[in-house]
């Protein structure tokens, strides 16, 4: 996931910044396990679109409704409607099929030349896809010791 962008002269890029592609996206998938908490995080920032979410409630396979059992908080947060037609118990696994936009992380200036002849040069940059960056450094992760692995093991 590392990679080398450019930008004009005139924008302030440094190391730690994030950004963010927002002409384009990818389809994730994950397998998330309910919490105690009012919403569950989702392993990914900037979430576009959540597809579908299912899970096994008495050994049937079932699709929640976003708006109407789930909806999606924040840039990367599902709430559980209290009024939900029906939804998974705390420690239960469903999974979630997502669309998500590109972020990636400054870890690198590369230095070089800022003019030459009376001409700027852009700035240089290395980049690292974020969610690389996020599942070494234990971001978005769900901080909520007392979850059990119930239903992980299930037909996902």
């Amino acid at each position: 996931g590392d990679a080398v962008c450019s930008f004009p002269y005139e924008c302030d890029v440094s190391n730690d910044d994030i950004l963010t592609v927002l002409s384009g996206s990818y389809t994730q998938k994950d397998v998330i396990s309910r919490s105690q908490l009012v919403t569950d995080t989702i392993g990914a920032d900037f979430v576009y679109d959540i597809v579908s979410v299912k899970g096994i409630i008495d050994g049937e396979e079932v699709e929640y409704k976003q708006g109407t059992d789930y909806i999606l908080v924040g840039t990367n947060k599902i709430k559980w409607l209290e009024n939900a037609e029906i939804s998974p118990d705390v420690g239960e696994a469903y999974s979630i099929t997502y669309h998500i936009m590109p972020t990636y992380r400054v870890v690198k200036q590369i230095p070089q030349i800022r003019t030459s002849e009376n001409q700027r040069l852009p700035k240089k940059v290395v980049v690292k896809l974020f969610s690389a960056y996020a599942e070494k450094a234990g971001v978005n992760v769900q901080k909520n010791n007392e979850i059990t692995k119930k239903g992980i093991n299930s037909s996902y």
